[in-house]
């Protein structure tokens, strides 16, 4: 009893004269498969041009890509890069650069539509979510300078268009955001406080935590390239150490809110 030919180890001369033999009619699929020492399976799908890529004897193992070469070499580069600066990505958010770049360049692929990413609960590098009333978030885009000079933050509203007075009283310069899904910032969001960043600080280091909506970004990544600012990751873990704003800043705020809760349900009773 003959064995079936292993998965990609027949040669593209063997399928040839297969194909040939069965189609002169001399020999059968099964017959000229044993014969020429090809899978019965892979000569009837090329005897049916059922293959979009491997045609005819043509041997390709796998799949085929979906974007151009160059522009995977440019994938592989920017995932290189980002793990130097501390901000490894993992297969599911290489896939949704994939998809990004393709629909950018409008090219046909086979990427599902990833779901929309958004910022986890806690404290973030450029960040503080604050519970608001009714159980909706607002979350505030804070930075600073190394020298401790503070600029206009962005605040991000879950609504879907401002309300009157919501704006009154911000810092000058404040930018806002109005998201009617949620109050936490997204990608888009933040491609928009960047550019507003750039122009007001014009900096070169800015350092972040590794959250997807700040380097799993292809639009922030080629901003930053543009305007040669470096995005430095902060070591996983460390942020509540190490995050300037967190130990500053959010951390003695957050403790002040903390008494002030306590202190007014103590009115209350």
């Amino acid at each position: 009893m003959l064995l079936g030919v292993k998965y990609g180890k027949w040669e593209e001369d063997d399928m040839s004269r297969a194909l040939d033999s069965v189609r002169n009619g001399d020999m059968g699929v099964n017959e000229a498969a044993r014969t020429y020492d090809v899978p019965r399976a892979t000569l009837q799908r090329r005897l049916k041009g059922a293959n979009c890529f491997a045609v005819e004897h043509k041997k390709i193992i796998g799949s085929t890509g979906d974007l151009p070469e160059e522009v995977e070499q440019e994938l592989v580069s920017h995932a290189i890069k980002l793990e130097e600066f501390l901000f490894g990505i993992t297969p599911r958010e290489l896939r949704i650069l994939a998809f990004e770049i393709a629909e950018r360049n409008q090219i046909p692929h086979r990427f599902s539509k990833p779901r929309k990413v958004l910022t986890l609960k806690g404290k973030k590098a450029v960040g503080s979510n604050a519970s608001g009333e009714g159980g909706s978030t607002t979350t505030s885009v804070c930075y600073a300078s190394a020298a401790g000079q503070y600029f206009p933050p962005l605040l991000i509203y879950k609504r879907t268009r401002p309300a009157e007075g919501l704006e009154d009283g911000a810092p000058p310069g404040t930018i806002f955001a109005y998201i009617p899904e949620s109050g936490f910032i997204n990608k888009d969001i933040f491609v928009r406080w960047l550019k507003h960043f750039i122009e007001v600080v014009h900096p070169v280091l800015l350092l972040l935590d590794g959250h997807c909506t700040h380097t799993r970004n292809i639009d922030a990544v080629e901003i930053t390239r543009e305007n040669g600012v470096i995005m430095l990751s902060l070591p996983g873990h460390t942020i509540h150490r190490l995050q300037p704003p967190d130990v500053s800043f959010f951390k003695p705020l957050s403790n002040y809110s903390n008494e002030m809760e306590k202190f007014l349900r103590q009115k209350r009773s």
